[in-house]
């Protein structure tokens, strides 16, 4: 199981001027769900058939209702499939926006094994 820490929104910008860039015709900030409904789980990175598409909706479910601060839980195997999809898609989606949303991508990717509120067992 991994955990998920869900960051604040990333607004999507013209990285020489600071100008906002409309995506898809809209200038509101990205949240992470919507960086995985966008982007992550639509690329073929992630799969095909019935398998594939359970894992998405899953994830998308999982996400849907998240806010900032939040932490969700993902199973290791729908874990290896977004990494799959964020380390080697197959998507064309221009570096302009992916390299805006490295936040999201290192939630995801660095994503905990630990509960949150969980300590750590030492043993020496």
């Amino acid at each position: 199981m991994r955990y998920v820490k869900i960051t604040n929104p990333i607004q999507i910008k013209n990285l020489s001027t600071g100008e906002v860039i409309a995506v898809d015709g809209s200038t509101e900030p990205w949240t992470l769900y919507e960086y995985l409904v966008r982007v992550v789980i639509t690329d073929p990175a992630m799969g095909t058939g019935y398998d594939a598409d359970l894992a998405r909706d899953t994830i998308r479910f999982a996400f849907q209702d998240a806010e900032p601060g939040d932490t969700v839980q993902v199973e290791d195997a729908h874990h290896a499939m977004l990494c799959t999809s964020i380390k080697s898609p197959e998507a064309s989606v221009p570096s302009i926006v992916t390299m805006q949303l490295v936040p999201f991508q290192t939630a995801i990717v660095e994503a905990s094994r630990m509960a949150p509120g969980k300590l750590e067992e030492v043993t020496g």
